[in-house]
């Protein structure tokens, strides 16, 4: 009875083993995974950065060259070069702290709706930003000038300018986005290999 006894603690013994050993490889799995998700998150924030600084190129060679605008508002020539110093300031951001959640959803979630709902924000108010003067005849006419880039409208840079600027903003937030959502995956990870471990320890202590 005694041998019978001793037989099945030993058994008892290597099948709690055996489950201690499978959540070691399920925690070092999950780690693992947290690690890949890290370095991924990283290139995914230093793309939207580097996506940013395009958009900051943009703006640049914006506030530069469209004499128009400027010459008409000079209210709108300031905000111009306001953006331009935003965009890089997120871009740097991005790029230098690809792990911080607050870096990335300023500079790349909250900057990219602001500044594309600013761009038509500025259509419906004619491009007067509050001057009402030198005003657009229409709606219609402002988003010619300033989304579409027509000439008869007086544009005078690339016509592609602002669109190819709101295609980059989307980039730099649908990225921004996936590094964030990765963020959250990883807490989530974290959270359940906490009570895991702090049982084992405790079956340790007993």
């Amino acid at each position: 009875m005694s041998l019978f006894r001793q037989l099945e603690a030993k058994r008892r013994e290597r099948a709690f083993r055996k489950k201690l050993l499978r959540r070691e490889v399920e925690k070092h799995s999950q780690l693992i995974k947290a690690g890949g998700h890290t370095t991924s998150r990283a290139i995914l924030s230093r793309g939207a950065g580097v996506s940013m600084l395009v958009v900051f190129g943009f703006n640049v060679y914006i506030a530069l060259y469209d004499k128009t605008l400027s010459q008409l508002n000079s209210l709108h020539y300031s905000l111009n070069w306001l953006i331009v110093v935003i965009d890089l300031v997120a871009a740097i951001a991005l790029v230098v702290r690809p792990h911080s959640l607050t870096w990335v959803s300023l500079g790349g979630i909250v900057w990219p709706l602001v500044y594309i709902i600013f761009l038509f924000v500025d259509v419906e108010t004619l491009l007067c930003l509050g001057t009402y003067v030198s005003c657009w005849p229409s709606v219609g006419d402002a988003y010619d000038y300033l989304i579409l880039g027509s000439r008869v409208e007086g544009w005078v840079l690339w016509p592609y300018t602002i669109r190819v600027v709101i295609i980059l903003l989307i980039v730099v937030a649908v990225l921004a986005g996936a590094s964030l959502s990765m963020a959250y995956k990883d807490s989530v990870l974290r959270k359940k290999s906490k009570p895991e471990t702090n049982a084992k320890n405790q079956r340790t202590r007993n």
